[in-house]
């Protein structure tokens, strides 16, 4: 699982018999920012640092009420070490969207795994092509989310990357107490 945050998949997954290892960004260099001017940035780092920290500590709080043996590893997304080994199923849970180069992610995933789960908010304006759209302009300032996709960009990245099979499923997920439509690709 790339990006476990406070791990309730993580540990869900482990719950249902999966032995997992999950890869979270590290400290430095830290969230994956859209590089604005330094002058809109540097307010940002320290409350950043202190909200993952704690996003930190609630999985390893987790870890331990769970009595989980999942493996964390702190690292680069983009280059996954060859020791991390092979896996069944690679998760990309909600990640995407806060990575610059997210197809980087899908196809270090796509060496490591037979089977890879995406799931990102759905824009049904988007749906039907295989597209992204980015998010930050210079007036916006969105600091931490760089993409809006379509299900469809996936689907034919994963296609070119050789899976064959691929089924796209939606749902809806209540945040900040408001309803979101999802979508996941498995393939």
């Amino acid at each position: 699982e790339l990006g476990p945050a406070s791990g309730f998949l993580t540990f869900e997954m482990e719950k249902r018999g999966a032995d997992v290892v999950a890869v979270e960004v590290p400290d430095d260099p830290g969230w994956d920012f859209v590089p604005y001017p330094a002058s809109i940035m540097e307010p940002v780092y320290g409350p950043r640092r202190r909200h993952m920290q704690a996003i930190k500590n609630s999985f390893w709080f987790a870890h331990a009420a769970n009595q989980s043996k999942a493996k964390l590893l702190y690292g680069d997304v983009y280059n996954l070490p060859e020791a991390l080994g092979s896996f069944d199923v690679a998760l990309m849970g909600s990640l995407l969207l806060h990575c610059h180069s997210p197809l980087r992610i899908v196809e270090q995933c796509a060496m490591k795994a037979d089977t890879l789960g995406i799931t990102e908010r759905l824009y049904s304006e988007l749906a039907g092509e295989p597209v992204c759209r980015l998010v930050p302009t210079r007036d916006n300032q969105v600091l931490d989310t760089w993409w809006n996709f379509s299900p469809d960009f996936f689907v034919q990245f994963l296609e070119v990357l050789g899976f064959r099979n691929t089924k796209v499923t939606t749902h809806v997920q209540h945040y900040l107490g408001k309803p979101h439509t999802l979508f996941t690709v498995v393939a």
